[in-house]
């Protein structure tokens, strides 16, 4: 899988910005929830999920992904990116380890 590409259906790795706990050490990457579609949002380095986006540096609600989306999650495609406004693309490879673990793998 290239996460980075740009077709429509390929999945992508974004960021809305930096993570109100952890601040510029890492951001909060889109993610979504297999249940049900929904966008939620993650932080890799402290594992702190939301169900908006949060502003940093405001930390106003904090989980974890596994009570957000108990049945895993997956990367947003490109289509589903472009519809988030002011997200960035973030290199897979540098949270590859900790992505690896959480995303549900699906052949």
């Amino acid at each position: 899988m290239t996460p980075n590409t740009t077709g429509g259906d390929e999945p992508v790795l974004v960021s809305v910005g930096k993570c109100p706990v952890c601040g510029s050490f890492a951001p909060v990457l889109v993610l979504v929830k297999l249940a049900d579609e929904q966008l939620v949002y993650f932080c890799p380095g402290c594992e702190t999920a939301w169900r908006t986006p949060p502003v940093f540096p405001v930390l106003d609600a904090v989980d974890s992904l596994e009570t957000i989306a108990p049945l895993g999650v997956r990367l947003p495609t490109f289509d589903e990116r472009s519809r988030l406004t002011g997200a960035i693309l973030v290199e897979y490879d540098t949270w590859r380890k900790e992505l690896d673990r959480i995303l549900e793998r699906v052949s």
